[in-house]
Protein backbone atom coordinates (compact mmCIF):
# COMPACT_ATOMS: atom_id res chain seq x y z
CA UNK A 1 0.00 0.00 0.00
CA UNK A 2 1.03 3.57 -0.59
CA UNK A 3 2.41 5.88 2.08
CA UNK A 4 -0.66 8.11 2.18
CA UNK A 5 -0.76 8.36 5.94
CA UNK A 6 2.73 9.82 5.92
CA UNK A 7 1.84 12.80 3.72
CA UNK A 8 -0.90 14.55 5.72
CA UNK A 9 0.89 16.35 8.53
CA UNK A 10 4.11 17.38 6.72
CA UNK A 11 2.17 18.88 3.81
CA UNK A 12 -0.19 20.72 6.16
CA UNK A 13 2.75 22.04 8.21
CA UNK A 14 4.52 23.22 5.03
CA UNK A 15 1.41 25.06 3.81
CA UNK A 16 0.87 26.73 7.19
CA UNK A 17 4.55 27.75 7.33
CA UNK A 18 4.35 29.19 3.81
CA UNK A 19 1.42 31.41 4.84
CA UNK A 20 3.18 33.11 7.75
CA UNK A 21 3.89 36.82 7.08
CA UNK A 22 7.62 36.47 7.75
CA UNK A 23 7.82 33.67 5.16
CA UNK A 24 5.81 35.69 2.62
CA UNK A 25 8.15 38.69 2.94
CA UNK A 26 11.15 36.41 2.54
CA UNK A 27 9.59 34.81 -0.54
CA UNK A 28 8.84 38.19 -2.16
CA UNK A 29 12.46 39.21 -1.61
CA UNK A 30 13.69 35.98 -3.19
CA UNK A 31 11.52 36.56 -6.25
CA UNK A 32 12.59 40.22 -6.41
CA UNK A 33 16.21 39.08 -6.46
CA UNK A 34 15.54 37.09 -9.65
CA UNK A 35 12.81 39.14 -11.34
CA UNK A 36 13.57 42.66 -10.15
CA UNK A 37 11.99 45.08 -7.73
CA UNK A 38 8.78 45.23 -9.79
CA UNK A 39 7.82 41.80 -8.47
CA UNK A 40 5.24 42.50 -5.78
CA UNK A 41 2.46 40.99 -3.77
CA UNK A 42 0.06 40.61 -6.71
CA UNK A 43 2.67 38.62 -8.63
CA UNK A 44 3.36 36.47 -5.57
CA UNK A 45 -0.35 35.78 -5.19
CA UNK A 46 -0.51 34.72 -8.84
CA UNK A 47 2.43 32.34 -8.27
CA UNK A 48 0.66 30.96 -5.18
CA UNK A 49 -2.52 30.47 -7.21
CA UNK A 50 -0.59 28.47 -9.80
CA UNK A 51 1.01 26.39 -7.04
CA UNK A 52 -2.39 25.71 -5.46
CA UNK A 53 -3.85 24.61 -8.79
CA UNK A 54 -0.85 22.34 -9.25
CA UNK A 55 -1.51 20.74 -5.86
CA UNK A 56 -5.16 20.25 -6.79
CA UNK A 57 -4.18 18.62 -10.09
CA UNK A 58 -1.71 16.37 -8.28
CA UNK A 59 -4.38 15.37 -5.76
CA UNK A 60 -6.82 14.52 -8.56
CA UNK A 61 -4.19 12.41 -10.30
CA UNK A 62 -3.45 10.57 -7.06
CA UNK A 63 -7.10 10.01 -6.15
CA UNK A 64 -7.45 6.49 -7.68
CA UNK A 65 -4.33 5.29 -5.88
CA UNK A 66 -5.54 6.88 -2.65
CA UNK A 67 -8.94 5.19 -2.93
CA UNK A 68 -7.37 1.80 -3.63
CA UNK A 69 -5.10 2.30 -0.63
CA UNK A 70 -8.09 3.10 1.58
CA UNK A 71 -9.94 0.04 0.30
CA UNK A 72 -6.89 -2.09 1.09
CA UNK A 73 -6.73 -0.69 4.61
CA UNK A 74 -10.45 -1.25 5.10
CA UNK A 75 -10.17 -4.85 3.90
CA UNK A 76 -7.46 -5.47 6.47
CA UNK A 77 -9.73 -4.08 9.16
CA UNK A 78 -11.86 -6.79 10.73
CA UNK A 79 -14.91 -4.50 10.96
CA UNK A 80 -14.95 -4.06 7.20
CA UNK A 81 -15.59 -7.76 6.64
CA UNK A 82 -18.92 -7.55 8.43
CA UNK A 83 -19.91 -4.39 6.56
CA UNK A 84 -18.84 -5.77 3.18
CA UNK A 85 -20.86 -8.92 3.85
CA UNK A 86 -23.90 -6.78 4.57
CA UNK A 87 -23.34 -4.78 1.40
CA UNK A 88 -23.17 -8.04 -0.59
CA UNK A 89 -26.44 -9.22 0.95
CA UNK A 90 -28.06 -5.86 0.22
CA UNK A 91 -26.79 -5.99 -3.36
CA UNK A 92 -28.13 -9.54 -3.81
CA UNK A 93 -31.49 -8.47 -2.38
CA UNK A 94 -31.72 -5.48 -4.75
CA UNK A 95 -30.72 -7.66 -7.71
CA UNK A 96 -33.49 -10.13 -6.85
CA UNK A 97 -35.96 -7.31 -6.35
CA UNK A 98 -35.17 -5.72 -9.70
CA UNK A 99 -35.18 -8.99 -11.61
CA UNK A 100 -38.63 -9.96 -10.32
Amino acid sequence: MAEWTLHGEPVRDQIETDLQPKRLVQEIREYQYYFGKDFGLSELLKVREIQAKGRIAEALCNMPEFLLDQIGKARNDCEFEAVSGEFKRLNDFLDDLLVD
